[in-house]
């Protein structure tokens, strides 16, 4: 019995944290970044108010190829993925989901937006802030900097430090 209540603490501390992937020959280009959502529908969906930052599924399409990757924000909002090789891609779509009271709200915005990856960096996406509200949404960068400074503070020891770090704007059309 102490054997499982220790393996389930320990699996409940692994699934909080947030996984930076290690950069390999094969995999030198990194998509950093955050997406913070507000949702606030002044009462039309009262129960769907709140702030989600783990999740949300991102859909990244490579121009080139025609393949398409999900990524998730992990937590505090982080997209970290180093699953994208440099070049052209398309944001089809992010959906969003917040489960409360046992009712599911959800939500996808539709792009296309468009990204261009720099190979062999890390590829600085900033912090987008994206209010949900009963009439629409709208969205904006807030800063690359904070990713960047949050990034070296909370993963010191992560390789990817030591790479360049190049601000790359996304939503855009």
């Amino acid at each position: 019995m102490k054997v499982w209540i220790a393996l389930f603490f320990s699996m409940l501390l692994v699934g909080g944290c947030t996984s930076v992937p290690v950069p390999a020959p094969e995999r030198n280009t990194l998509l950093a970044g955050k997406l913070l959502v507000n949702w606030n529908t002044d009462g039309v969906m009262s129960g769907g108010n709140g702030k989600i930052k783990y999740g949300i599924r991102m859909y990244l399409q490579n121009n080139q190829t025609g393949k398409t990757t999900i990524v998730y924000t992990q937590q505090n909002g982080w997209i970290l993925t180093n699953k994208l090789s440099g070049g052209s891609y398309t944001i089809q779509k992010l959906y969003i989901e917040r489960e409360q009271a046992r009712t599911i709200y959800q939500m996808t915005l539709q792009g296309p937006f468009n990204i261009t990856l720099e190979e062999g960096v890390v590829n600085n996406m900033g912090a987008v802030q994206i209010d949900v509200g009963s009439k629409g949404y709208f969205y904006r960068l807030v800063d690359y900097d904070v990713v960047q400074f949050d990034f070296q503070n909370e993963f010191p020891g992560s390789e990817w430090n030591s790479h360049e770090w190049k601000n790359n704007p996304v939503f855009n059309r």
